[in-house]
């Protein structure tokens, strides 16, 4: 299980810095992430990372605030061949 995820080096306040962030599901699977308590997610619901072995998720967030608040969100869930 990830239980922290930290991000340094946003871009200063006033400028925009995104991401993407790749997680895979490996071992035995159904592993589960904590995100960063400053992602705020869209619909202000925090998703659920796919459990499936081999599976993988994308989330991508953007911050104007050095990082201290990133909008997040979803970018895609459960594919298989990545």
């Amino acid at each position: 299980n990830v239980t922290s995820i930290t991000i340094t080096n946003a871009a200063p306040t006033g400028n925009a810095a995104g991401l993407l962030l790749y997680i895979k599901q490996g071992g035995s699977g159904s592993y589960t992430v904590s995100f960063p308590s400053s992602f705020k997610w869209a619909g202000n619901t925090t998703p659920t990372v796919t459990a499936t072995l081999g599976s993988s998720d994308i989330y991508s967030a953007i911050t104007r605030d050095a990082g201290t608040t990133w909008a997040a969100q979803t970018y895609g869930q459960g594919f298989l061949s990545l």
